[in-house]
């Protein structure tokens, strides 16, 4: 019997979140438009600054819904004759190219995993990358998993892994390039690239977690200044 389909996609919560954000966000800013011809004509001074905040949360609600997007159409199918991909573009910190294909099982020669570091402006932010590695030496990045977002591409690497009948092979940590801000231009070595050595990659880890646990403290500290504001008011 040929083994059963399995279709992998991000989890409904995961997907439903980042509509929630997306509409949050895209209210305001058709909001915030409005508001700005509307006072056009009688503020300009008024117009500039609610055009200059649309602007603003115009972009924030760009990335978020192009967010949402992505994780909506993310699909890895598991079927009989092979591995179907759905893939866009962005699948992690590094915009790679979009995946729309079927690889066939005996395709796969491999499964490989790497952590990928990228320092910018002080802080570090780390994100486990998967691909899979195919029988003519060529790889299909399947995409990463970062902080705050739900992992989806471990569990579809494992799946595949155990498919294929092969293994997933942990090719260590790497530095990536941050381009601006890791806003754009950011870039990773080939997947043939040697690893940092172990020491170097402990404190990439070391880094990524006090980034993150300043974030964290920098969040109660906020929660804690409004909620003492509202009890002194």
């Amino acid at each position: 019997l040929a083994p059963p389909t399995v279709t992998l996609r991000r989890s409904a919560g995961d997907r439903w979140a980042i509509v929630v954000m997306a509409a949050l966000l895209v209210v305001p800013a058709l909001g915030l438009v409005v508001g700005t011809v509307a006072v056009a004509r009688t503020s300009a001074g008024l117009a500039i600054f609610l055009g200059a905040t649309a602007a603003f949360v115009s972009g924030l609600a760009y990335v978020v819904v192009n967010e949402a997007r992505v994780r909506w159409t993310t699909r890895i199918a598991l079927e009989p004759d092979g591995l179907h991909l759905t893939l866009p573009a962005r699948r992690g910190y590094v915009r790679q190219a979009p995946v729309r294909a079927v690889v066939p099982w005996p395709s796969v020669a491999g499964v490989e995993t790497r952590s990928e570091a990228f320092r910018a402006i002080g802080t570090t932010v780390l994100q486990q990358a998967y691909a899979l590695r195919l029988a003519d030496g060529g790889r299909i990045v399947l995409g990463a998993d970062r902080r705050m977002v739900d992992p989806f591409f471990a569990g579809a690497a494992e799946a595949i892994a155990a498919r294929a009948r092969t293994t997933l092979v942990d090719r260590g940590m790497v530095d990536g390039d941050p381009g601006f801000l890791m806003i754009r231009g950011q870039a990773v070595p080939e997947w043939d690239a040697s690893p940092l050595a172990p020491a170097a990659a402990a404190t990439r880890t070391r880094q990524e977690r006090r980034a993150w646990q300043l974030v964290g403290w920098a969040v109660l500290l906020t929660l804690a200044a409004r909620a003492l504001a509202a009890l002194l008011g």
